[in-house]
Parts: C-alpha cells; sequence; structure tokens
C-alpha cells in the first residue's frame, strides 16, 4: 500500500474521517508552529518538493478518468503547508491543481497562508471552485498571532481580510479550521464568540473545531502561554496507545464543546468537531465532500447510525465498487472498511458512542 497517500486508520479516524488521502506536496513544513502533529513524525526535518507525491497522483487521476469512475477526493494537504514559500520555487501544489482541473478531480486544500491568494494559484483556484472542485480551508487559532506558537504564520485578520476580497470577487467554498483549541488559551466562550462573530461575516460553509493533542512534557509551554492555568491542573488522558500524546480530558472537551455549539447555532454558523469523539452534526461531513460536484466518498459512523441505507446505496462507495479503483485508493479503503468493522463489534466502544450522543446533545 502507498502509505505516503493514505492517512493511518487511529480508531477515530477509521470511525468518522472521510477524507483519508492527503498529498504532502513538501517533505517538511517552514512554518515552525509549536504544535504541528508533525513535530512527533518527522526524522528528516530537511524541505524538498515531493516529486513522488505529484507523479502518483497523475497515475491515479488518470486511471479514474479513464475508467471514467467518481474520484475520492484528496486533501492538500494535512502536516505540510503546501503554499509555504519553497512552492513560489517548485510549484508542485500548483501542478497537483493543473492535474486536478484538467481531469476534473477534486481536492480540500488547507494552508495557513496567503499565497493561495496569489496570481497564478488564485486564478486555477476560481477555476476549480466554477467546476465544484474545490474546498479551501484556512487553520487559524483565532483572532490573534501567538508568535511563540506560530512564528511565521501570516495574522489571522490578514488571512479574514483576504478572505472578504475574494469573496467580492467570486465564491469558492472556505472552511475555517479552529486548530488547535487550546485550554486557557483561545477556548472561552468570550473569546470563541468574537472569533464566530468574525467568520460569520466571510459566509465559511462551516467552522471545525479540534482540541490540542501534544506531548507531557510540553504541557508547560501552554501552561505559561494560557489566561487561565486551571486546565493544567486537571489530569489529562491519553491520545495515544503508546501514552506519549495526551489531550484534554473528555468531560473538560465535552462542556467546552456544548458552549461553542450553542454559539454558533445563535449566530446561525454550522460548527462541527475533528477526531473529538463526538458528532455535532449528521447532516453532513466535516472536510467539506458535501460541496464538491460527482465525488463519492466512504461509509463512517455517520450513515451507520442514521442507518439511512438508500442514502448509503446512493452516495457511498460500496464494497463491490473498491475493486475498479487505482491501487492505492482500493487498498486503503479495504484496510479502513476492516479497521471500522472490528471497532464497531467492540463491546466497549458502542457504550461509549451511546453516551457521547447523550452528553452532546
Amino acid at each position: 500500500m502507498c502509505t505516503m497517500l493514505v492517512i493511518k486508520p487511529t480508531p477515530l479516524i477509521a470511525t468518522y474521517c472521510y477524507s483519508i488521502f492527503r498529498l504532502e506536496t513538501y517533505t517538511s513544513c517552514s512554518l515552525g508552529c509549536a504544535y504541528c502533529y508533525g513535530n512527533w513524525y518527522r526524522e528528516d526535518r530537511s524541505i524538498r518538493p515531493s516529486y513522488d507525491v505529484l507523479k502518483l497522483f497523475k497515475k491515479i487521476v488518470l486511471e479514474v478518468s479513464r475508467k471514467s469512475l467518481k474520484p475520492y477526493p484528496f486533501r492538500m494537504s494535512t502536516l505540510v503547508d503546501p503554499f509555504q514559500d519553497l512552492e513560489k520555487e517548485y510549484m508542485i501544489s500548483y501542478k497537483i491543481m493543473e492535474l486536478a482541473l484538467k481531469y476534473d478531480y477534486p481536492l480540500i486544500i488547507n494552508t495557513k497562508t496567503t499565497l493561495i491568494f496569489e496570481d497564478p494559484w488564485m486564478d486555477l483556484l476560481v477555476e476549480m471552485a466554477e467546476r465544484g472542485l474545490v474546498v479551501l480551508q484556512f487553520s487559524i487559532l483565532g483572532l490573534d498571532k501567538i508568535e511563540k506558537l506560530e512564528p511565521l504564520v501570516p495574522h489571522p485578520l490578514e488571512i479574514l481580510d483576504l478572505v472578504k476580497e475574494l469573496r467580492r470577487r467570486t465564491y469558492i467554498p472556505i472552511v475555517f479550521r479552529l486548530q488547535p483549541l487550546i485550554p486557557g488559551l483561545n477556548d472561552s466562550p468570550e473569546y470563541l464568540e468574537d472569533v464566530l462573530r468574525e467568520l460569520k461575516r466571510v459566509h465559511p460553509l462551516h467552522v471545525i473545531i479540534e482540541y490540542l493533542r501534544t506531548t507531557s512534557h510540553s504541557l508547560g509551554l501552554y501552561e505559561r502561554l494560557a489566561l487561565d492555568k486551571s486546565p493544567y491542573k486537571i489530569k489529562w488522558e491519553f491520545y495515544s496507545r503508546e501514552g506519549k500524546i495526551v489531550k484534554p480530558p473528555l468531560y473538560y472537551r465535552l462542556r467546552r464543546i456544548r458552549e461553542i455549539k450553542r454559539i454558533a447555532e445563535e449566530m446561525s454558523i454550522r460548527v462541527v468537531s475533528c477526531k473529538e469523539g463526538v458528532i455535532l452534526d449528521y447532516l453532513d461531513d466535516c472536510c467539506g465532500f458535501y460541496a464538491l460536484r460527482n465525488c463519492i466518498k466512504r461509509i463512517t459512523l455517520r450513515e451507520i447510525l442514521r442507518r439511512d441505507y438508500s442514502l448509503i446505496r446512493s452516495r457511498y462507495i460500496s464494497d463491490r465498487d473498491v475493486r475498479l479503483y487505482p491501487n492505492p485508493i482500493r487498498k486503503a479503503l479495504r484496510w479502513y472498511s476492516k479497521v471500522l468493522t472490528e471497532i464497531l463489534r467492540d463491546n466497549k466502544f458502542q457504550r461509549r458512542i451511546r453516551r457521547f450522543e447523550l452528553d452532546i446533545r
């Protein structure tokens, strides 16, 4: 299996995520964000263009096009910003977008920079949007820039100003990721109410929230920055089985997520969670597949809980159809299906899901 194109199916990802295929157009990231999950995985921090990713993506889109299959969207990217400064020289992300446009292949594009607003990238983005081939995501901490956490990231208000200008020019489906929510720093109801009010002015499809996951020895950094120190006096829970990664305890996250959901509903903003183990919105997905034209997605816990099998047959890829797809897509979907089946058979998981649903509503 080509793991460079596939996100590993952890229990949370296998249960909830549609967006499981990734395109990391560079080997590392120059933005230097302290909270970046890539810090846990990267041994080689040197930044080079990922020509292999470009080559593999081209092979996939050609085969999908030749067989007249519905495409399964890829996300550009997950751990590496596709529009960091190196993109100006190598333009790997631009070439990915060119292929997507040429062969009608949908992309979820995630960035923290402003390069996407410049030509020739913006010209491609507009063309893709006109054909229903793109959802653009911006990851921000809030309305403030925190230098110690993201030294080379543009100010969030600069991003918002550029999005407002873009809205005057054309419509592109845009999602904002409030990521990571850091206890005591950017997750208070008062602060998030201001953030959501500003985001409402640019008419996002929806807003994604995801809490901080970090190593135990890094908690001191966030506690020093936090205005409210109390979340760091409680015991955080382990996110990984190895016990290296922690996140705020479930009861803390649920309380905050309820408050965020209430504020968002009052403003008529849809808010969804990412990797929190709760479903806030049954109607659609968190990454924005629903805004893309003519694509497929895998079955997740949402569809199983709804038990709407006619909908599943018409909009989701079947086990029978999986065999028609290029090898990386076929193997990854079968891998995910196997993991999800194993999880759903776990009685402990079933009890946990029922409790989450009761807690969040």
